[in-house]
């Protein structure tokens, strides 16, 4: 993309999003609806079409980085990216009410949100092949050839501005560093 900048800024904390990834093998934009796929599969988000049915998502201030939270009713739930085998470097993600231990970092190169382990390994929220669910991945899989073709890292859009609601809401999903570009760092899309 022309106009995204060398070094963009990153997420702003604070701002409502909507985390969202393009599942090109399956032609549709997914975003996340505030849960799990199921009770029993409950380390990968469940995926929505409609961005009515999305929540937003939002970013709070720790120490070297982020954590990724979403209000569930009037519970803050926190999604947390952790490292479940270290030797063959997989991870996992769960929703929680109390601040995880794992902070996020923003990966420019990818437009997206990592999780560092002690051990080394990195791991990054998105999808593969033609699933239509967020898991986690190691970050060996994520590079300039396999990124939108095979690997699909889950993205910060911009949410639409609720102050005057459109009677059929939908999302424009703006990339941090498209944003960024456009503006000076602050920025709302409406839809």
């Amino acid at each position: 993309n022309d106009d995204t900048p060398d070094t963009p800024a990153g997420p702003v904390v604070g701002t409502a999003y909507k985390l969202y990834l393009t599942q090109a093998n399956l032609s549709k934009t997914l975003l996340f609806g505030g849960q799990t796929e199921s009770a029993s599969v409950n380390y990968r988000l469940a995926m929505v079409e409609d961005a009515a049915e999305a929540v937003d998502v939002y970013l709070e201030a720790a120490t070297g980085g982020y954590y990724l939270y979403f209000m569930n009713g009037s519970t803050k739930t926190y999604i947390r990216v952790y490292e479940r085998d270290a030797t063959n470097g997989k991870g996992s993600l769960e929703l929680v009410t109390a601040a995880p231990a794992e902070v996020l970092t923003y990966n420019a190169d990818f437009d997206t949100l990592v999780y560092t382990a002690a051990s080394g390994n990195s791991y990054y929220m998105g999808t593969y092949n033609t699933f239509s669910t967020i898991s986690v991945s190691n970050m060996s899989y994520l590079n300039a050839n396999t990124a939108e073709v095979t690997q699909f890292p889950a993205q910060l859009g911009a949410a639409n501005d609720d102050t005057n609601p459109d009677p059929n809401p939908s999302v424009t999903v703006v990339t941090i560093a498209e944003a960024l570009a456009a503006s000076s760092g602050e920025f709302t899309v409406k839809g």
